[in-house]
């Protein structure tokens, strides 16, 4: 039985899109401009701070990467930018997504055919979130009765980015001041953890 810890920030969120990205202007942009690709979509998806777009790229990487494993290999090079493995984020969007050629890319069925791998069927592992509390402290969350997970991530944080993309700062206001009382309460060091992750979401999207 193997362990397997995952260091996460905010789910959906490029960390990428926090630094400045340069690039030479050309005297005619559309002329340099060549079509998107698995690369493109990916950079573009980290370097936007608006979440909705954020994940609209994302779908749109998944078609054009086409396979897990390439989709996997550039979202390595913005490890902030979705809160979960990429298997589970593909998961995720293959269920939930709006647009009708997700459902059916080759990338979800790629998905589907994933637990019944020689990998899977193999090994057993043992989700573990590590996250901060509202006080500093590094904790790990694992999953229970009261602790659902989503692959390698505690539902409450995916939730989280997901309030933000569909209702705005004010409802994740409302979640990140519930779960400060929850971390008072009963819900102890990890509801505090869901708490700053709802204030990392909010400094993000400046609220």
């Amino acid at each position: 039985m193997t362990l397997r810890v995952a260091h996460r920030s905010i789910a959906l969120l490029g960390a990428a899109a926090l630094l400045a990205i340069g690039a030479a202007c050309a005297p005619d942009d559309e002329a340099t401009t060549g079509p998107d690709t698995c690369r493109s979509l990916v950079e573009r998806a980290a370097s936007t701070a608006d979440i909705a777009d954020t994940v609209k790229l994302l779908e749109d990487a998944m078609l054009e990467c086409g396979t897990i494993g390439r989709l996997d290999r550039e979202l390595e090079r913005f490890p902030s930018i979705v809160a979960a493995e990429t298997i589970d984020f593909v998961s995720r969007r293959c269920t939930v997504s709006n647009d009708v050629t997700i459902a059916s890319s080759d990338i979800c069925a790629e998905t589907a055919e994933a637990p019944d791998s020689p990998t899977a069927a193999s090994t057993t592992t043992i989700p573990a979130y590590v996250g901060r509390t509202l006080d500093g402290r590094d904790i790990t969350i694992r999953p229970g009765p009261d602790t659902p997970f989503v692959g390698d991530t505690p539902q409450p944080v995916i939730q989280i980015v997901d309030v933000a993309a569909e209702d705005g700062c004010e409802a994740v206001e409302e979640l990140r001041d519930w779960w400060t009382a929850q971390s008072e309460g009963s819900g102890g060091d990890a509801a505090s953890v869901y708490a700053q992750h709802a204030n990392n979401v909010l400094d993000f999207l400046g609220c």
